[in-house]
């Protein structure tokens, strides 16, 4: 069963208080949705901004090369990347 102690806004408070750091910028949802001038989003069930995500990664990690940051299994869930049968166990190449 569902834990109902958590509602959306506390744990969007939360988040954004976690977040809230010289390093972090809050964007408002409906500025990068599909279809605004400033999307970032092809449709709305994309939940990660990739292209943030990887320059972030990108400014973390300088020596990541290219292919890592757009491996195909970057983005998908842990359980999908090394369980799934469409990846065959496969997991992404880890730079040293």
């Amino acid at each position: 069963m569902a834990n109902s102690n958590f509602a959306e806004p506390a744990v969007k408070s939360a988040a954004l208080q976690w977040f809230d750091a010289p390093d972090f910028a809050v964007i408002s949802g409906p500025d990068v949705a599909p279809g605004e001038p400033a999307a970032e989003q092809a449709e709305f069930g994309e939940v990660v901004l990739v292209d943030r995500v990887r320059a972030a990664l990108r400014r973390m990690n300088p020596t990541l090369s290219v292919s890592t940051l757009h491996h195909p299994g970057l983005f998908l869930p842990v359980s999908v990347r090394y369980y799934h049968p469409t990846t065959h166990g496969a997991r992404p190449p880890v730079q040293g």
